[in-house]
């Protein structure tokens, strides 16, 4: 099956998916993301007997992590920044820069230091290099806070 193949059928059958598991998150409160989550496995189980989608599956789940990181990350990103609410953040810009700098900045220091002397790393890991997967494991998930507070229905400002 070609790349193009791939696509035609991928990406209908996605939206197909998502449209319904966000009709019963509508109709039934279940949380979106547990929802994906469970389709996906269940998604992953039968693949092999499903055919062509089935085969659409496997040629996904094979794809490159850096295709998801440049194609799919930016495009939710974009979604997020997009949907922000420019006013609000102008005015609360100096409190986010005042609490959110800091903070990443110490659970990042914190967890450099977690994953170094505490969990035993030093000979494993150079400082420079617990600081940085320290840095990946506490950057800020923009998509996943934004999906949380639109469905909690949190206030805009935050």
């Amino acid at each position: 099956m070609s790349g193009v193949e791939t696509v035609v059928i991928f990406v209908p059958l996605s939206l197909l998916v998502g449209g319904v598991l966000r009709a019963v998150n509508k109709k039934y409160n279940i949380p979106y993301a547990p929802m994906l989550l469970v389709v996906g496995i269940i998604w992953g189980w039968i693949h092999p007997y499903i055919g062509i989608v089935g085969e659409v599956a496997e040629i996904v789940s094979q794809m490159e992590p850096p295709i998801i990181l440049f194609v799919f990350i930016p495009a939710f990103v974009f979604d997020s920044s997009f949907k922000s609410d420019w006013h609000a953040f102008k005015k609360e810009f100096w409190q986010i820069l005042l609490l959110a700098v800091p903070g990443v900045v110490f659970v990042t220091v914190l967890s450099a230091v977690s994953i170094y002397y505490l969990l035993g790393y030093s000979d494993t890991f150079e400082w420079e290099e617990a600081a940085i997967l320290g840095a990946i494991l506490n950057s800020t998930d923009s998509i996943a806070i934004a999906a949380t507070f639109k469905e909690f229905g949190t206030s805009r400002k935050l």
